[in-house]
């Protein structure tokens, strides 16, 4: 079984658990009338979550980088290897869009100028997210593919 380091594990699952609650306190803050305190805690919640989600994406990114010359399992062959390592790079790529796009929109809350287009800014994050759901449900039925269907270690290796 090929072996995954103890920090790429450690950085995938707080990013998990980091994306997880973003969605979560996004999709919580409806509970709450628009002005209420409560509603804008859940929304600055939502953005700080974006802001370490973005950069646990880049050290991610960045170790990705290192360690993909290391990738040494060779029951996989070369091209599926680099397919499964651009798409991981394009998942963590558009992690790091969404919380750019995220950020964007609180400029003016900092007291910056606000950035011209706001409302498609917020409009391209909104539908991102929408995406979203939709990006972490085929990667956790693809674990689940290589897990019970070829029978191959992705699962184990992140356990």
């Amino acid at each position: 079984m090929e072996k995954v380091s103890r920090k790429t594990k450690l950085l995938h699952w707080v990013s998990v658990i980091f994306i997880g609650l973003a969605y979560l306190f996004i999709e919580l803050r409806v509970l709450f009338e628009k002005g209420t305190l409560q509603r804008e805690v859940f929304k600055n919640i939502h953005y700080g979550l974006g802001f370490f989600i973005l950069v646990l994406s880049i050290v991610r990114l960045i170790e990705k980088r290192k360690s993909e010359s290391n990738y040494t399992n060779q029951s996989i062959d070369i091209n599926r290897r680099k397919l499964m390592n651009r798409t991981h790079q394009g998942f963590l790529f558009w992690f790091c869009v969404m919380a750019i796009l995220g950020l964007l929109q609180i400029l003016p809350s900092w007291g910056l100028p606000e950035l011209p287009y706001p409302q498609l800014i917020k409009s391209t994050h909104q539908r991102m997210g929408q995406i979203g759901y939709f990006l972490i449900a085929m990667h956790t039925s693809l674990v689940f593919y290589h897990h019970f269907w070829l029978k191959d270690d992705v699962l184990k290796r992140y356990l």
